[in-house]
């Protein structure tokens, strides 16, 4: 099937890709399921080995992933390129051709599958990490939840002029914002907040928890009007939550591998 690198896939497509390397060259690549989603997609990890010259389990390793994040897909790309390139240069190719007969290589294009669905969707929802609630179930509560609001397909930002803001205008481009050094002062500065909706907000304080997308640890209220966005959904450990040790267990239950590389993106 066509690989095209000018969109990015969603789960079936991206389920879809994966079966055909293995199909495609079957003594260079085999595709598993290594757990499910909290929504139940399969993870999937192909591993790149020459099966004619031993067994992956066998060989020095190597573990890429991508798309931990939700909205990075980007790294779902920069996985199926490689895979691209292993295919195209076994044979060919004398390094590639090298690294595949004497080393193995676990591929997981997308760890988070369900977040990514989120971001692919006709109206995306951005989130951080998986869209399993954290730190536990609980009803919707007040807060800011980031999400397509006028339905164009974009998650878009704004930006309000704040005199301790990160941001400031690009001197050649005052549309594009850029970030302030730490120790500027003295200028004209924005601090950037996405598009989303607010839940009871009483135009000064604004509760941040949120089942699903929070932004903060738990707090009881913020001051809208001196505050930094903070990213937030990580958890309090490495692989703390299912999804991330459905990715844990394998990689490191595999006593080859030597190096482990995550494709991150901002």
């Amino acid at each position: 099937m066509e690989l095209r690198f000018d969109r990015f896939p969603k789960y079936d497509e991206l389920t879809a890709i994966l079966r055909d390397f293995a199909a495609r060259h079957p003594r260079l690549f085999s595709l598993e399921s290594i757990g499910r989603s909290h929504e139940g997609r399969d993870i999937w990890l192909l591993t790149a080995t020459n099966a004619d010259t031993g067994v992956a389990a066998d060989k020095p390793a190597f573990w890429i992933d991508g798309n931990i994040h939700a909205a990075e897909l980007t790294a779902s790309l920069a996985c199926l390129y490689f895979l691209k390139t292993l295919a195209e240069g076994y044979g060919s190719d004398a390094d590639v051709t090298r690294l595949l007969d004497t080393r193995a290589l676990y591929i997981c294009p997308r760890i988070n599958p369900d977040g990514a669905e989120w971001a692919l969707a006709d109206r995306p929802r951005y989130i951080r990490s998986s869209t399993r609630p954290y730190p536990f179930d609980e009803d919707p509560v007040d807060g800011l939840t980031i999400e397509d609001v006028d339905g164009d397909g974009r998650i878009l930002l704004m930006r309000i002029p704040d005199p301790n803001g990160q941001y400031k205008a690009h001197p050649q481009e005052p549309r594009l914002m850029v970030a302030r050094d730490p120790a500027e002062y003295g200028g004209q500065y924005w601090r950037v907040l996405p598009e989303g909706t607010l839940a009871n907000y009483d135009s000064r304080l604004l509760d941040l928890r949120h089942p699903l997308n929070l932004l903060l640890p738990p707090v009881n209220k913020l001051d809208v009007n001196n505050f930094d966005l903070c990213q937030g959904g990580v958890v309090n450990a490495p692989v703390a939550c299912q999804r991330k040790r459905g990715d844990s267990d394998p990689a490191f239950g595999q006593g080859g591998i030597g190096h482990l590389r995550a494709q991150v993106t901002f």
